[in-house]
């Protein structure tokens, strides 16, 4: 099973750092449990990775690659951000190694990621 970025993490992210913008106090107690949530998503990626890797779509590089690392870089500054999870990290590494991702820190100003 694949589970789609965009689909999952992202969701729970925009919940738990605009919580007013969904429903308001409707929210709190989902806000509350935004972290584990991801936590959890993040052990089924990870085990997808270790089981169909390296990439989400096993040999196949795609841009949900991509778009899973983007993820990861706004996860840097939480309590437990997403590089703490070794095929995550992994994956990381290997799209940050890409000549593309120096042009792309370069032309944004990003001095670190993942």
């Amino acid at each position: 099973m694949v589970l789609h970025p965009a689909d999952a993490v992202q969701p729970l992210f925009r919940q738990g750092w605009c919580p007013h913008e969904r429903a308001g106090e409707a929210q709190a107690e989902a806000c509350a449990t935004v972290t584990v949530r991801v936590a959890a998503l993040r052990v089924g990626i990870d085990a997808h990775l270790a089981a169909n890797g390296p990439h989400l779509l096993g040999d196949a590089l795609s841009a949900a690659d991509f778009y899973l690392v983007m993820l990861m870089r706004w996860s840097r500054n939480m309590p437990r951000p997403a590089t703490e999870w070794p095929q995550l990290a992994a994956l990381a590494a290997r799209l940050k190694a890409r000549p593309s991702f120096a042009v792309l820190y370069e032309r944004d100003g990003l001095t670190d990621g993942p």
